[in-house]
């Protein structure tokens, strides 16, 4: 059986997504992937975070000054460092719906 024979059934199979298909006829024409490449299995704080909630820990040395209002809608800045996908998991919990913007910066 060749390839291209090959190839033409695997696309009239029922019960696989389009997805497992493309993956199935890349195995055969043998392509490789280019560019952002996304591992198959998760990595170790994704693991982490579906058992622990990561804490906040607030520290004196950089803090941000706030805005000094009398109107309770002030907004409060807050800096977090540490790993995105924990701090965003932390602020999903303690700040859901209260936030306008999340600028992620690049490790100094």
């Amino acid at each position: 059986m060749n390839k291209t024979e090959l190839a033409r059934k695997i696309q009239t199979l029922e019960g696989l997504s389009n997805e497992e298909k493309t993956a199935l006829l890349e195995l055969i024409r043998g392509h490789k992937k280019y560019g952002l490449v996304w591992e198959e299995k998760p990595e170790d704080i994704e693991e982490r975070l579906r058992e622990e909630l990561p804490i906040l820990v607030e520290r004196n040395d950089s803090k941000v000054h706030p805005i000094i209002s009398d109107n309770p809608a002030a907004p409060n800045h807050l800096i977090i460092e540490g790993d995105n996908l924990a701090a965003l998991t932390e602020l999903s919990y303690t700040h859901n719906g209260n936030i306008d913007v999340i600028y992620i910066g690049a490790a100094a």
